[in-house]
């Protein structure tokens, strides 16, 4: 068989509830050269049964299943293996494409950018509370791509560079429903991030800005629900709400700091006048994520992350110091105060 333009993947875990309403979207494209990839992950409801009968109904549907949960990035990097698009369009099973999504998308792709966006509608689930919704409504409000760079329908790679210096851990380009990327760019940046369980499709989607700019097409080309029992919401419970909210950046800031598929934002750092420091910015950031790990099991996965990555624990004494000593004087110059934050520092 030929490879398709396009293989929409939707990794599956327990969606039997929301499943049917996503492939149908899928299955109702105008574009019509693609695959329609499903990958559950050891799902225990109806989900396999339900991708099933639609893989009979269409030959278009391939139906994958795991033994055993491989969890979210895991999944992500396996619909990859499995599938044999030019473009991969991730479909969340609690979201849905508008018709025109695919035909769209690729219609505003231009040569050499390997990642194409779009605007999203929020759907409230009626599990969501009124809190969650708000929550949701008001961070796509502050990052988004138009307010970002405003009139933009490709975003040159420099200035996103610029963009993630000052912006590192500040989602603004969207879900990976909202995202469509070229097979390339797995070829050339690699695979999505193992250790990361909340940012993990923003510190993809990133990495490939960095490099080759992306396209944006401000239409609202997919509906993106917001309910209680998503990964982003049971993210923020317990000790998954220390590995999302302080593991997470700080991981983010050190791949912006040593990885070398960041030299982009490298460059752009020590341009700026004065230079930003990514390394000093990343040493706050340990010593405030060490502060943050006071019980047991926030206090095991700062062990965990120290392990992993020595860096994050050896940090030239220098540095430290040079830390500790500005910050001093600005509390001298304002009167034993703390000093506020100028324009110019981390504001991700």
């Amino acid at each position: 068989m030929s490879a398709p333009a396009v293989s929409i993947c939707v990794p599956t875990f327990d969606g039997a509830s929301v499943l049917q309403e996503c492939l149908e979207s899928a299955l109702n494209q105008t574009f019509t050269d693609f695959e329609l990839l499903i990958v559950d992950d050891a799902s225990k409801d109806e989900t396999v049964a339900i991708a099933s009968r639609y893989a009979r109904l269409d030959s278009r549907v391939r139906v994958v299943t795991h033994t055993h949960n491989l969890g979210l990035s895991g999944n992500w990097n396996r619909c990859i293996d499995l599938s044999r698009g030019q473009w991969l369009k991730y479909l969340f099973q609690d979201d849905r494409l508008e018709p025109k999504c695919l035909s769209d998308m690729l219609q505003a792709c231009v040569p050499g950018t390997f990642l194409v966006a779009c605007r999203r509608t929020l759907l409230a689930d009626p599990s969501a509370s009124p809190k969650l919704i708000r929550v949701y409504e008001s961070y796509v409000a502050e990052h988004n791509l138009p307010r970002r760079f405003p009139g933009m329908s490709l975003i040159p790679a420099k200035a996103f560079a610029s963009h993630m210096v000052d912006y590192p851990v500040a989602n603004c380009i969207g879900e990976p429903t909202a995202i469509l990327l070229h097979r390339e760019a797995f070829n050339l940046y690699g695979r999505y991030h193992p250790d990361l369980v909340q940012l993990i499709d923003w510190e993809y989607a990133a990495r490939i800005a960095v490099h080759r700019g992306l396209c944006y097409v401000d239409t609202p080309l997919i509906t993106f629900r917001i309910h209680e029992r998503s990964s982003t919401s049971l993210n923020q419970t317990g000790v998954r709400s220390y590995r999302s909210n302080v593991i997470d950046p700080l991981l983010i800031l050190h791949e912006l700091a040593y990885s070398p598929v960041y030299e982009p934002v490298r460059q752009v750092s020590s341009q700026r006048q004065p230079p930003v420091d990514l390394q000093q910015r990343l040493i706050d950031a340990v010593d405030a994520a060490a502060r943050s790990a006071r019980d047991d099991p926030a206090r095991q996965v700062w062990t965990e992350t120290l392990q992993r990555y020595p860096r994050l624990a050896s940090a030239p004494p220098l540095r430290r110091l040079k830390r500790w000593a500005t910050s001093h004087i600005r509390s001298l110059r304002h009167g034993g105060r703390e000093a506020p934050c100028s324009s110019g520092d981390f504001r991700g």
